[in-house]
């Protein structure tokens, strides 16, 4: 009965689909596994978030964020455009790419070690325990990010489920960790270590189980010259995402970062909801004409920012409750500050979607430079906002950036809509 049904509505979503012009099927199924994969990593993001509310101090949970910021945003020297890249050419069938990136990755991301240690040892002197973590994830930091290369070749594959599997295993085990570390009242060292060291060992692990998915040597040369482009504008996301959080743990009191990642983290977890399932379409968007791409984009791009904006105004009528039976009125101070900062979500959903349009139609360097000015803009606002106006200073400066970003992704997409690519050069990614 089960299947005849899953059938049925298979069945009806491909006469649905043939209607709207794309594969609607096809993101159905791809787009359960990966919500399904979000719903488990938020679910384990709030339990972590939970669990250093009620069992932790605001200032454990501060030094946490400030660690995980300034860990993620060393990981640029990782080359993380190699993501995009190498995603474009193994769904082209292009796998021979897949171990070279590997390999390049993970030269890289080396000089992570001594950044590191570097940064520990300074902090070591202000706070033990903090630069003790920072010095101690310098040992794992290649491991992290290069090994999860992994879900990019299964994506490549458009193999979402095993995706999706892999990807719950590896948050299950690393915040299942982080939990009984909390509960117990390690140290906060044994505390960062217990979730970066199962992220790890669960990435060694999945890669040496995946790698068996490679079916031929074929290599194009574009991936690695893309790859240090696209880079770029990693760091502009790198910077949206942990600058903020960095120059608070900077300039503020640690336990002010702690209501701050409470207030941005629910946005945080949609935005990256979001973000995955906008990774779906990426290998078919690679394999369509410019033509019948802008046809989709301007069929969907409208009434999935609307759908969006008014999911967003039923959460902000309900944040303040939610905030309260998680966290307790400990962090009641953080509510305000969610509902404003949960209005970036309309205009970072137009720049999820257009960014795969520009990939499509190689306008890296439009990319390039957009996220150049991205950079300086997000740099000069934090600085002057986040000293002067503290915590509002950092919601409206992401505010700021985002609608100027979105703004100029709108505008060149209709510009580009009937694009030129270089003479000889496919339409075809």
């Amino acid at each position: 009965m089960f299947f005849k049904a899953q059938k049925y509505i298979y069945a009806k979503a491909q006469n649905l689909g043939k209607r709207f012009g794309f594969d609607l099927a096809y993101y159905m199924v791809n787009g359960f596994w990966v919500t399904l994969s979000q719903v488990v990593g938020i679910t384990a993001s709030v339990a972590v978030t939970v669990a250093f509310a009620r069992f932790a101090t605001k200032e454990l949970y501060g030094q946490y964020s400030f660690l995980m910021s300034v860990f993620t945003t060393v990981s640029i020297i990782t080359i993380p455009g190699l993501n995009t890249s190498v995603l474009r050419s193994i769904a082209q069938g292009f796998d021979g790419v897949y171990k070279k990136s590997v390999r390049y990755r993970f030269i890289w991301s080396l000089l992570g070690t001594p950044i590191l240690l570097a940064i520990g040892w300074y902090y070591f002197y202000k706070s033990p325990n903090l630069g003790l973590a920072i010095m101690l994830s310098s040992l794992v930091f290649p491991f992290y990010f290069t090994l999860n290369l992994w879900a990019i070749l299964l994506q490549g594959k458009k193999d979402f489920k095993r995706v999706s599997i892999f990807v719950i295993l590896k948050t299950v085990v690393s915040s299942v960790a982080v939990i009984i570390s909390i509960f117990y009242k390690a140290s906060f060292p044994v505390i960062f270590f217990s979730f970066i060291g199962g992220f790890t060992l669960t990435n060694i692990l999945v890669y040496f189980l995946t790698i068996k998915q490679l079916t031929n040597e074929k290599e194009e040369f574009s991936w690695k010259k893309s790859g240090l482009k696209l880079s770029s504008i990693s760091l502009t996301s790198l910077i949206f995402d942990y600058l903020d959080k960095i120059l608070i743990g900077i300039f503020l009191p640690i336990e002010y970062l702690a209501v701050y990642s409470i207030a941005t983290g629910i946005t945080g977890s949609i935005r990256n909801l979001f973000k995955s399932l906008v990774s779906t379409i990426y290998p078919k968007v690679f394999e369509m004409d410019v033509k019948q791409l802008f046809g989709i984009m301007q069929k969907m791009l409208l009434k999935t920012v609307l759908g969006v904006s008014i999911a967003v105004g039923v959460i902000i009528l309900v944040i303040p409750y939610l905030i309260r039976f998680l966290y307790s009125d400990k962090y009641d101070d953080a509510i305000v500050y969610a509902q404003v900062y949960l209005v970036i979500i309309p205009f970072a959903t137009v720049v999820n979607i257009l960014y795969s349009y520009f990939i499509a139609i190689k306008k890296e360097n439009f990319l390039l430079s957009v996220y150049n000015i991205g950079v300086v803009l997000n740099i000069i606002l934090f600085l002057i906002a986040i000293p002067i106006w503290e915590l509002w200073g950092a919601i409206f400066s992401s505010l700021i950036y985002q609608i100027i970003l979105s703004s100029l992704y709108v505008f060149y997409w209709v510009k580009y809509r009937h694009p030129t690519l270089p003479k000889g050069e496919e339409l075809f990614l």
